[in-house]
């Protein structure tokens, strides 16, 4: 867990990090921990229940990053 946290800080923000608003970049650390929630409960999870969420999450990322 404490990997994830410590991958959504950065001391010197890159020019695509830059674009992100302060609310995008929220919304983007909350979505990267419910991934790895998720990923942590793969086992525990039907497939077809895991792919589901699994995109879910992916395509809520992917427009987050189309909106920028």
């Amino acid at each position: 867990m404490d990997g994830v946290r410590a991958h959504q800080f950065h001391l010197v923000r890159s020019a695509a990090e830059q674009e992100l608003s302060p609310e995008a970049r929220a919304r983007r650390d909350a979505l990267e921990k419910q991934l790895s929630d998720l990923r942590a409960r793969k086992a525990s999870l039907k497939e077809d229940d895991y792919y589901g969420r699994l995109e879910g999450i992916l395509v809520d990322l992917s427009k987050l990053y189309e909106s920028r």
